[in-house]
């Protein structure tokens, strides 16, 4: 294999090889940088260029960044008052009767006392509302308007720790033996219909 090797020489260090040299004018050419030159000159645009990419890959992730941090602050904070509203949240409901599931049954069959008295003060759908469920117990704070009858002294101080401000609390009316019993539990019961007569009539 044959290597060649140009050199150029200045028109000043003509002399040292040879004693006589004319130099025609076809001969002249322009001036062309050094090899090693240009490839310093091809290698240093690479590394500006390099240098630009690396530093737009830098702040690139920092922009990208900062939105994902909003974003996802946004989030949270639609996301914890979202939660916030379904957690305080109670629905109100208007109207329960509670009592034990042996009296249920005995106030709900035909000519009982207890048909007899909310006949007599026109509230008869409020048969429609009695339950035995202690899960009731539960939820008796979301209700507007609460009477228990017939329960037992513990449910009883249990409730009334609930210290609700609806609520009416009277003895088994298949139980009371005497007229003035009778009479006490009708006229706690009437003055408690009247107070709540506009919420008995919407149910």
């Amino acid at each position: 294999m044959l290597l060649c090797y140009v050199f150029q020489l200045n028109d000043t260090d003509i002399h040292l090889l040879y004693k006589s040299l004319v130099v025609l004018p076809q001969d002249k050419y322009d001036e062309i940088p050094p090899v090693e030159e240009t490839s310093k000159v091809k290698s240093a645009e690479p590394d500006s260029l390099s240098q630009k990419l690396v530093g737009k890959e830098i702040e690139t992730p920092k922009s990208i960044s900062k939105i994902e941090e909003t974003n996802t602050q946004e989030n949270t904070l639609i996301s914890l008052a979202q939660e916030s509203n379904g957690t305080y949240k109670v629905e109100s409901q208007p109207f329960v009767l509670f009592t034990s599931e042996v009296n249920k049954n005995k106030y709900l069959a035909e000519g009982s006392n207890f048909t007899k008295a909310i006949g007599a003060l026109k509230i008869a759908q409020l048969a429609k509302y009695i339950t035995s469920d202690h899960a009731v117990l539960e939820t008796l704070a979301s209700y507007e308007c609460i009477w228990c009858m017939g329960i037992d002294l513990n449910t009883e101080k249990q409730i009334l720790a609930l210290k609700h401000k609806n609520i009416l609390i009277s003895p088994d009316i298949e139980n009371l033996a005497t007229v003035e019993e009778k009479k006490r539990m009708f006229s706690a019961l009437k003055e408690f219909a009247n107070l709540n007569m506009d919420l008995f009539t919407k149910i």
